[in-house]
């Protein structure tokens, strides 16, 4: 890797629906673990709902998320367009074995810094991680935004009233997929606790009903 921006260590987060796939990519970074004297801190997931929050809740955060486009649940155009609204600088890096024009505008539109073809991960990764890690894009004269001009693209958006950094997480692991029981449990509260944010986010955002709330962010392009 190349100049890192003196940082001496990045965590980097994988997502695919296939843990063999998950722990092959998580291989190939561990080649790259200490060049050029940078360590990463590497994680895992198959869940769509882990990932989100650990690229935009978590205290040690994500520097750059590689990500399968073809998730079940939400595909990662729509998992790009939910860590960038949440306003995460954390680079986003789709990865497909698919024609890569299915991809490449829905990604760059939803915030994305790179696609990559899988069959090229070998030969690719070092130098994509390298320019991608100080949050540009990849290749630098593309067609993808840098992290910055992806967060300020979207900052004339329709904007809900302003939600609790809680609520947010409630929110997110809910259009992620995961019940109130499993949100309670995640979050150490009682499942009752979270049927109050869902009432307290409803105040806010003037909406009648949970399904109202949902369908306003997913209006909004946030998951």
């Amino acid at each position: 890797m190349r100049d890192t921006s003196m940082r001496t260590t990045l965590r980097i987060g994988v997502l695919d629906n296939d843990n063999l796939s998950v722990e092959y990519m998580k291989a190939l970074l561990g080649r790259l673990n200490r060049r050029d004297e940078v360590s990463l801190d590497v994680w895992g997931s198959s869940d769509v709902a882990t990932a989100i929050h650990r690229c935009c809740f978590d205290a040690h955060r994500t520097d750059v998320l590689f990500l399968d486009m073809a998730l079940s649940g939400m595909d990662g155009v729509g998992v790009c367009r939910s860590i960038r609204e949440m306003r995460s600088r954390c680079a986003v890096v789709g990865m497909t074995s698919y024609h890569m024009d299915t991809y490449r505008k829905p990604l760059r539109d939803a915030g994305g810094q790179a696609l990559l073809d899988k069959k090229r991960l070998v030969e690719e990764l070092p130098e994509v991680l390298a320019v991608v890690s100080r949050g540009s894009c990849y290749p630098v004269d593309g067609d993808f935004l840098t992290v910055e001009q992806s967060l300020a693209s979207g900052s004339d958006c329709r904007q809900v009233r302003p939600l609790s950094e809680s609520e947010k997480r409630v929110i997110a692991m809910t259009l992620g997929g995961m019940p109130a029981s499993r949100i309670a449990r995640e979050l150490g509260i009682a499942e009752s606790t979270v049927f109050s944010y869902h009432r307290n986010i409803k105040d806010k955002m003037g909406k009648r009903t949970w399904s109202d709330v949902l369908d306003e962010f997913r209006s909004l392009h946030l998951f």
